[in-house]
């Protein structure tokens, strides 16, 4: 949703700027952390990080001017407060924080399907986790830096982070052990999901080998072998298997019949286009080899001789001179073959 992509924009400002402050670039931190800070203006961690930044910059009243606004929203916020008393010469005043309704919270949200949701709670969990690994490596890196150079304790600094670091790891096992259970979740029904569309596909089938049934029962071979040639037999059980043999043997041969005889009728109309196509669906049921395919080929070379178009022609005429001696048009494709 919108406010989880806000979300993550927001981790991925305070993860670049830590990158920079890191390489003691903390002007282009402080850049980086102000505009995050205006457009995220209740993501307390930016908005301490962003003081932070300022006290390595030597910026201390820009950074107690950021450090009173974290007390506005949340006076007791640990890091805030430690902050404040690091620079309590410049003491600006705090007024109570203010109570936000539940509209201002930024994580909040929610989606219909269940695969839907399964994906948004793994998107927040690998939020949460990148967002405790990136304050565990604050308190390892960059706490430890400006530490020195105010004066503070390293040593408490590094206690505190190994103390973070300890629950982070337990928040940690606790995700990843939340991330396994809903990817499985999520790999069940997609295995379901696969299943019904196997199933309704198999029924689909079952239904066109009835009705292609039904049409060979009333001498409607064409339709039936149309049918037919749609299905495909890949899962079909034995039963099936057979059945589809048997309507394909009683319908393709006379389907094949239908479509020449109505081929040379549009022939010997002069309708060369149309008697094309009706001439190669022939050759999709009738079997190769046989006196019908042969024809099927013959008529396609003479649709296309008349048409002018000698390629195609000897292409068919070369195919019956080669395969097909045992017909009647034989000798006539030889002919227009060879001249």
């Amino acid at each position: 949703s919108r406010r989880v992509g806000e979300y993550e924009e927001a981790v991925k400002a305070f993860n670049q700027s830590m990158v920079f402050l890191r390489q003691k670039s903390s002007d282009i931190a402080i850049i980086q952390l102000k505009k995050a800070a205006e457009t995220y203006p209740h993501f307390i961690e930016l908005q301490n990080l962003l003081a932070l930044a300022y006290i390595a910059s030597g910026k201390k009243d820009l950074a107690l001017t950021v450090v009173s606004r974290v007390l506005r929203i949340d006076s007791g916020n640990e890091k805030a407060l430690r902050y404040r008393k690091e620079l309590a010469g410049l003491a600006l005043p705090v007024t109570e924080p203010k109570k936000t309704s539940d509209k201002k919270r930024i994580f909040t949200y929610s989606e219909s399907s269940k695969t839907q949701k399964t994906n948004s709670i793994l998107k927040t969990i690998h939020f949460m986790t990148g967002f405790f690994l990136a304050a565990a490596l604050f308190m390892l890196l960059i706490v430890p830096d400006i530490a020195r150079k105010d004066g503070v304790l390293i040593e408490e600094q590094r206690a505190r982070a190994d103390e973070f670091e300890k629950k982070y790891g337990d928040i940690k096992a606790a995700n990843d052990e939340a991330v396994r259970e809903l990817t499985q979740t999520k790999e069940t029904l997609e295995i379901t999901k696969q299943q019904l569309a196997t199933s309704v596909d198999l029924q689909d089938r079952i239904r066109i080998l009835d009705e292609a049934a039904t049409l060979v029962a009333s001498a409607d071979y064409l339709d039936a072998a149309r049918r037919l040639k749609t299905v495909s037999q890949e899962g079909l059980e034995d039963i099936y298997r057979n059945r589809y043999a048997t309507l394909v043997q009683n319908s393709y041969t006379r389907a094949a019949t239908s479509l020449y005889q109505q081929g040379i009728t549009r022939y010997n109309a002069r309708a060369y286009d149309v008697a094309r196509t009706l001439f190669l669906e022939t050759l999709s049921f009738a079997a190769e080899g046989t006196r019908q395919y042969g024809d099927a080929l013959y008529f396609l070379g003479e649709c296309s001789r008349q048409e002018n178009d000698m390629a195609a022609a000897n292409e068919f005429y070369q195919r019956v001179v080669d395969e097909y001696r045992n017909i009647s048009n034989y000798y006539w494709a030889a002919y227009n073959y060879l001249y």
